[in-house]
Parts: C-alpha cells; sequence; structure tokens
C-alpha cells in the first residue's frame, strides 16, 4: 500500500515539474521604433510559463538620440553624452602669412635665400593644416551623422584617424627639426655681415624679419603638434567611439517570468532637451489573462472511507450477545487543496492536478492525505471539481470475530476493532479564490 502511494506521489511531482520545464526557450518581445510596430508573436507570450526567459529587442533606434528604460532597469550612459558642435574640437591653428616679397639686393643673396626658404617651410605648414583641418570636418560629420534618426552609416574608422594624426605629427617634428637646422645656418652666415647689415636700415630690418619669421614658424609648428597631441586626438575620438557602441539596435538582458503577469513599462525619451525630440511610452501585459494557476482552497469532499461499527447486546448478567450494524459506504469530509494547473485559451475553464490534507466531519475525526485532478471554472472566483485518492485510518472488525456466536463474558473476544491504513475514491466541490 506504501508503495503504491509513494508511486503515485512521485509520478504527481514529476508530472507538477514537467509543466514548469515546458517551453524554457527565451522568448523575444520585437519592437520595431521606425514603424512604432510590435512584431512579437503575442501567442507566445500568452503561453509564458513561470521560469521561462524573455528579453526585448528594439530595431531602428538611434541609441545617441535616445535612452531606454525597462520598468526600473535604465540604458542611459554613466556620463551625459553631449550633443556635438563645431567648438568641441579644439583644432585652432596659427594663420600662416602670405609669403613676402623680398628686397631688390641681388648682392646681398644670402638675405634673399632664407626668406625662400622660410616660404618654403610656410606652404609646407599650411599644406598639414589645411589636411588636419579636412580630417577635423570628417570626424565632426561622423558626429553629426550619429544625431540622425536614422543613422545606419556611422564611420568607425578611428584607428585610421589615429594614423593620420600621428603621420601629421611625424611631419610636423621633421619640419620643425629642419627649421631650427636652417635657423642656425642663417645666423652661422649672417655673423660675418653684422657690420654691412647694421650699417644699412634696410638690410637691418629685412635680417630682423627673417628672424621673427623663423621664430613665428618654430611657434606654428609646435602649437600644430601641440593640437593633435596623443591626449587631445584621444580625447575627441573617444566621442567617436561611444556615439560607435550605440548605432546598433537595443537588446536587453534576459528577464526571468517569475509570476502569473507581467507588466513590462518601455520609456524613450530624448538624452538632451536640446535635441527638441518626442518621448514614447508603452505599456505590455502578458499574458493577457494568465493561463498558469496554482491556487489553495476549501473544498467540501465525500470519499469511499468509512469505518466498521457493530453494538453489543446483553441477555442476562452472564452472556454477551454482538451483533453487526450495517454501516454507511461513504465520508464526508472538508479538505484544503493545492490545485496547480492551467487554462485552456480564449476561455474560464482550467484543469489541474490536485494534492493537500483533508479530515472527516464523522463522529471520529482523521486526518486524511487527498491526491488527484480536477477541473476549475471562472476567472479570478473559480468553483472547483475535484477526485482522486483518499488516503487515512480507518476502524476495521477483526476478522477472527463470530458475531453469530454467543459469547460468555470471559470469553469476549479482544480486539474486536482494529485500525488500518486504507485508500478509496473521492469526489470533491470546493471554492477558489485568484490573486
Amino acid at each position: 500500500m506504501k508503495k503504491i502511494f509513494i508511486l503515485l506521489v512521485s509520478n504527481i511531482l514529476f508530472f507538477s515539474e514537467s509543466i514548469s520545464q515546458f517551453h524554457k526557450d527565451t522568448l523575444k518581445i520585437e519592437i520595431d521604433f521606425k514603424e512604432r510596430n510590435f512584431l512579437s508573436d503575442s501567442n507566445k507570450l500568452q503561453k509564458i510559463t513561470i521560469g521561462q526567459f524573455y528579453k526585448v529587442h528594439i530595431s531602428n533606434i538611434n541609441q545617441n538620440l535616445f535612452s531606454i528604460s525597462l520598468n526600473s532597469i535604465d540604458t542611459l550612459l554613466s556620463t551625459k553624452q553631449k550633443t556635438p558642435v563645431l567648438g568641441d574640437i579644439n583644432l585652432s591653428l596659427p594663420s600662416i602669412e602670405s609669403p613676402s616679397s623680398t628686397p631688390n639686393e641681388n648682392k646681398y643673396f644670402h638675405l634673399q635665400q632664407p626668406q625662400k626658404i622660410i616660404n618654403g617651410f610656410k606652404k609646407a605648414i599650411f599644406k598639414i593644416q589645411q589636411q588636419i583641418e579636412e580630417d577635423k570636418f570628417k570626424i565632426e560629420k561622423t558626429y553629426l551623422s550619429a544625431l540622425s534618426i536614422e543613422s545606419n552609416n556611422i564611420s568607425s574608422d578611428v584607428e585610421i584617424f589615429m594614423t593620420k594624426f600621428n603621420s601629421h605629427n611625424n611631419t610636423l617634428r621633421v619640419i620643425y627639426d629642419d627649421i631650427v637646422e636652417k635657423y642656425n645656418n642663417y645666423k652661422d652666415s649672417t655673423n660675418t655681415l653684422n657690420f654691412n647689415i647694421n650699417a644699412n636700415d634696410q638690410l637691418k630690418s629685412y635680417d630682423e624679419k627673417i628672424i621673427t619669421d623663423f621664430e613665428f614658424l618654430m611657434k606654428a609648428v609646435a602649437s600644430l603638434r601641440d593640437s593633435i597631441s596623443a591626449d587631445k586626438v584621444s580625447e575627441y575620438l573617444q566621442k567617436m567611439v561611444v556615439v560607435n557602441n550605440n548605432k546598433g539596435d537595443y537588446t536587453s538582458l534576459p528577464f526571468q517570468f517569475s509570476g502569473e503577469q507581467t507588466r513590462l513599462q518601455i520609456n524613450i525619451t530624448p538624452r538632451d532637451p536640446a535635441y527638441k525630440l518626442q518621448s514614447y511610452s508603452t505599456q505590455i501585459v502578458f499574458p493577457t489573462f494568465p493561463l498558469k494557476y496554482n491556487v489553495t482552497g476549501i473544498s467540501y469532499y465525500y470519499s469511499g472511507l468509512y469505518d466498521d461499527a457493530y453494538t453489543t447486546l446483553k441477555p442476562n448478567d452472564t452472556t454477551y450477545q454482538y451483533s453487526l450494524i450495517p454501516s454507511r459506504n461513504y465520508e464526508p469530509g472538508i479538505a484544503a487543496l493545492l490545485h496547480s494547473g492551467s487554462k485552456f485559451k480564449g476561455n474560464c475553464i482550467g484543469y489541474h492536478i490536485t494534492f493537500g490534507i483533508g479530515a472527516n466531519i464523522s463522529e471520529k475525526v482523521r486526518p486524511r492525505l487527498m491526491v488527484g485532478f480536477g477541473a476549475s471554472f471562472g476567472k479570478k472566483h473559480m468553483i472547483s471539481i475535484d477526485g482522486g485518492l483518499i488516503v487515512g485510518n480507518v476502524n476495521r472488525l477483526n476478522a477472527g470475530v463470530d458475531f453469530n456466536k454467543i459469547y460468555f463474558e470471559k470469553q469476549r473476544p479482544d480486539p474486536i476493532i482494529s485500525q488500518e491504513v486504507s485508500y478509496k475514491l473521492f469526489a470533491s466541490i470546493g471554492y477558489l479564490f485568484k490573486f
């Protein structure tokens, strides 16, 4: 008897576990932000089971413009992403003057020749300055394209820009070293002409201008190199990394469905009020009507368990006569049962397994263990009809007692009644309330 009961309970627990493990694949809630459409299969969400995972996927959304929050889980960046403007990238360059005219003094050739060299340096620096400006505008274009609602073609060539600026820096270093060399050569060559130069105001003025131009060129190159130093280039290319990280679709981490119903709140808001964009919000409730239920309720039952009963007749003082009184073949009682099951889709009828404890309401109250199956009718307020096995102690007449025999008092059989564990079928009707 005990083996049968243990086997029955084990099968029921296995069946219950199988229900909870059914459909454990991760569901995806898909939203097309561009079309403002919900793309998921609603039927799958209506059949989600406790323990199953789901995640949210939002396509065609520019996360450089919008932040997304799901319930209390926020996707905001740790620092606010500033709107890029042309002034954000400080690549101010020194103004390069146009080449100066040389004096018409052919006899002072070594004063004319340095000016040609200076003019050559100015052209080379101006060319690099133009290249840096072009790279700067390409980066700014990347920033601005990242602020488009449909930013599908954001450049991610961070390494290319780093290589270009490093090349510019190396070129400027070579030019700087060349300027210093030519400047020192010029000063050495003019030491023998100091008397003639100082004696002529025009030549003296011209000599001072050459020295000033050399010093200006060295400062200009140093300023350009500082504007594209590793720290400054990294500072504004870092923003490019951020916008590239945010250019893809949004996919949340998996959430686990742990209740009977989920209300998923999705908020999409502009990252900065300066963008002048609308905010969006939606709520998804699934399942709309929870199919699964685990409810405890009170039931009134009838079962096939009953106690044997007898009476004694005493004709005189010396004898006892025992006779059997017919017993009822059912037992009423009250039970507290747990119902675990699911509703049929589209209606309020459900099916479930049930198990719990009960107590009979006959003359002698005894506990009962009950397990079985049943059906429910209703949504929140439900009527439950169940049936199954009921197990408990009952009184049974001793098989060795002959109720047709007259016993003397000293011969009275003992015991007349014995207890044993028995099982029978039961049927019950009860009330359930689903919170």
